[in-house]
Formats: structure tokens, sequence, C-alpha cells
């Protein structure tokens, strides 16, 4: 992501999103990859999270720091410390903003611990809450009915735990997140119909779950975070919301379990692969931007930091779920902006 236009009008990678599949009768979902670590460690150090009942916590993907040889490796969420804003898009019509605030109400009763507070954006959207856009999927580059983005602010570089010191939690906790949603989907002809309300609140209810930091998708079961991203399962979560029945979301509640910033693991890496970053690193710094921030996804991973207006400059890591099963096949690359500044500063 280049800045915030482009990321808000093209299909990135490493989001959630549902497919439309031009010859199919439903949605399509990418599956679910592996995780990369291990839930056991956590629950016997947070029991909070292994009481939590029929959680796959560990089916999400850890975020992750910079440290002296490696990444540190953690789940983020959102502080409950005040309401989460949640700013609703302006060209919503009155029928499709009481499918968002019902969403939202609906995470609300969840028993995450948070409290949300909705207003609308006019302008410019926001750089921080959750924010929410109706977006032209004609301006997209692949016809997606919703993806998200979230973004985790973290410290400049953790410790990596000893022997000698405790796994403490990274100071990390997510501060913005995005989500694109189309209020249509193709028909057998490919012909545009709306989506109907069952559709699009159970489509947002996902994208939520994404954006509260559960960065993946359950692969068993009916979860609203299931990788089943049929049509009519996403009916089905939206029919239930409707019929008046509560949001059972495990897997998102056992995140809210923990502290945001709880560590899974470390990630050891070379220098070489390392280095790209803190030159980045530097240069941001040295420009005063904000972050860095830390986004993960089914595609690749991000660290990044942002100026006043949004544009970031930052390295991305392809194919983050592979690299934390082989880190040998990490490579960070600077982003367009990064390059350029990289390029600049050399001379």
């Amino acid at each position: 992501m280049n800045d915030w236009l482009a990321h808000s009008r093209v299909m990135r990678p490493g989001f959630s999103r549902w497919v439309f599949g031009v010859a199919a009768v439903g949605w399509l979902a990418c599956a679910a990859p592996p995780s990369g670590w291990d839930v056991d460690d956590l629950e016997d150090r947070h029991p909070s999270v292994e009481a939590v009942d029929g959680h796959r916590l560990e089916e999400t993907l850890p975020y992750f720091a910079l440290g002296e040889d490696g990444f540190a490796l953690f789940l983020c969420r959102w502080s409950n410390a005040a309401p989460v804003p949640v700013w609703l898009p302006p060209n919503a019509s009155p029928d499709q903003r009481a499918v968002l605030e019902q969403a939202v109400a609906a995470w609300q009763g969840a028993g995450l611990g948070i409290s949300f507070e909705v207003g609308t954006w006019q302008g410019a959207p926001p750089l921080a809450g959750i924010v929410v856009e109706i977006v032209d999927p004609s301006a997209r580059a692949i016809a997606t009915a919703a993806d998200t983005i979230a973004d985790c602010a973290i410290p400049q570089e953790v410790v990596k735990p000893s022997e000698d010191a405790p796994a403490l939690p990274v100071d990390a906790e997510l501060q913005y997140a995005s989500i694109h949603l189309t209020v249509e989907r193709p028909d057998l002809l490919g012909r545009p119909v709306p989506l109907s309300r069952s559709e699009l609140l159970g489509a947002t209810l996902h994208e939520l779950g994404h954006a509260l930091g559960f960065a993946g998708h359950v692969k068993r079961g009916e979860s609203v975070m299931s990788a089943h991203g049929q049509m009519d399962a996403v009916r089905r979560w939206g029919e239930r919301i409707e019929a008046g029945e509560p949001l059972s979301a495990p897997s998102v509640l056992a995140l809210y379990a923990a502290p945001s910033g709880a560590r899974v693991g470390w990630l050891s890496l070379q220098r070489r692969q390392l280095d790209p970053i803190r030159e980045v690193s530097g240069i941001a710094t040295g420009l005063g931007l904000r972050g860095p921030y830390s986004r993960v996804g089914e595609a690749s991973s991000r660290m990044l930091w942002r100026d006043d207006r949004g544009s970031s400059v930052g390295v991305v890591i392809l194919d983050w779920p592979r690299a934390l099963h082989e880190p040998a096949t990490l490579e960070p690359r600077p982003n367009r902006r990064a390059r350029v500044l990289v390029e600049q500063t050399g001379r």
C-alpha cells in the first residue's frame, strides 16, 4: 500500500477477502493457512484463554515487531481502556447504515470487554479507529464483497525473551482498521445483484472480526470467522443476528481474554533479512513519521510508518504464513515510497 487512496480503491495482498466466483453460485474464500504458533503455552500463561470453550485462537496469524536478531510474534487487539471509534460511511443508505449499526451492536454484546462509539466520517476517512467504507466494485482490481486491514502500533524494537527473562507482553495495540464493503454480488450471468440484508450483515460481522484483530480464518465449524465463505453460511450468520440471537465468537473472545501484545513466539532471522527494515526504520524516524505499525494477512505482512495524510513508508513481506514456518524465505521488500527515499538517502 502506497497511500490511502491506493489502498482504498484497489485489491491489496494480505487482507481478508470474500471473493466472487464468476460462474459459482456463492462466494469463495481463501483457505486459512497454518498460524505458525502453538496455543498451549499461551493458555498456560493466560488461563483465561483456556477457559473460553471452543476457541480456535491458534488459527489467527501473529503480528510481529523487530528485535535484535529476529521478530517477536504476538497477538494484537484494541485496548479496553476507552471506547473504540467506529466510523460509518457517509454514502450508506438508511437501510445500509441500520445493518452496519446492527453488526457493531452484535459485537458489543459478544462479551469482549470493549465498547464502541459509532459516528460518521465526512471528507477524508479518519486514520484512527475502525473506518468502514462502501466502495464501487467496478473501481476495484478484483471484485470482492469485503476486505479489511488492521494496524497494530508497536515499539521500535523489542527484547528477545530468555530463560531468565519472562515473555512479557509486547507494548502493542490496534489503533486503526479499515473495512471496505461492496453491497452487490454477481448473479450467474455476472450481473450485479444487491446483497440481501442478511448477506450484508453477515459479511460486516465477519470483517469486523478481522478489524478487531483476528487475522485469519477458522477452519472447522461455522464460526463467524469461518473460512467457509459460502453465501449460505454468511447469510445464516446475518439471519441469526436478525432473529435476536447473541453473537457467539469464541475465537475472538479468546483473543480478548489475553492482554494485547501477548507473545506467542520468536522468529529468528539473519542480519541480511533485518537490514532492509532497519534502513527504512531509520529513514521514517528521521522524517518524523508516525509508527511503526505491524499489519498481517494471509498473503503478506507489513511494517509501516505514516505521515499526517496517511501515506506510508514501509516494508512488505510476501507469503507471511510460509515465512512463519520457513524463516529463510522471509524477504522484506521496501514499498515504492520507501525505495525512493532509500535511493535519495544513498545519493
